[in-house]
């Protein structure tokens, strides 16, 4: 099994405002949340002051399961930011949580195990000394495929 050791690099970490604090507050304490519309009862992805679906900004923060499928992904081997040379290749995808909102995220699995609408979860890794969200393979299945 490869080992997926982001911890050293020396990459630039995401940009925080008091609207996404929340966010990456959860991610540094290994949750994942989401804004949620108090109105319409959706989930919302990402960060926003209004609610894509209802336009209302009755938006709460709210912890979700993690649970998600792939809906694409693609594997870098050369990567934008040259602090990720040293971890590439790498796989980032589209995931779809169960939820509802898709976002963006590294994928922590074996080329093997990447397919369009398998299960992942949620788990964070320390990637150049900051806790951030990423998704592999649920417990239960890391021996399938």
């Amino acid at each position: 099994m490869k080992s997926f050791d982001f911890a050293p690099l020396n990459v630039p970490g995401p940009t925080k405002i008091p609207l996404t604090e929340p966010f990456w507050q959860a991610a540094a304490n290994g949750e994942l949340h989401m804004q949620y519309c108090e109105c319409c009862q959706s989930y919302v992805f990402y960060p926003r002051e209004i609610c894509p679906c209802c336009w209302s900004d009755q938006l709460t923060w709210r912890q979700v399961t993690g649970q998600a499928t792939i809906k694409t992904y693609t594997t870098i081997w050369k990567p934008g930011q040259p602090g990720w040379s040293a971890v590439t290749p790498y796989t980032v995808g589209i995931i779809q949580l169960d939820e509802g909102p898709s976002m963006l995220a590294l994928l922590l699995l074996e080329p093997e195990q990447l397919e369009v609408g398998r299960a992942v979860c949620f788990k964070t890794i320390n990637i150049g000394g900051q806790l951030m969200p990423a998704f592999t393979i649920p417990e239960d299945n890391h021996h399938d495929k």
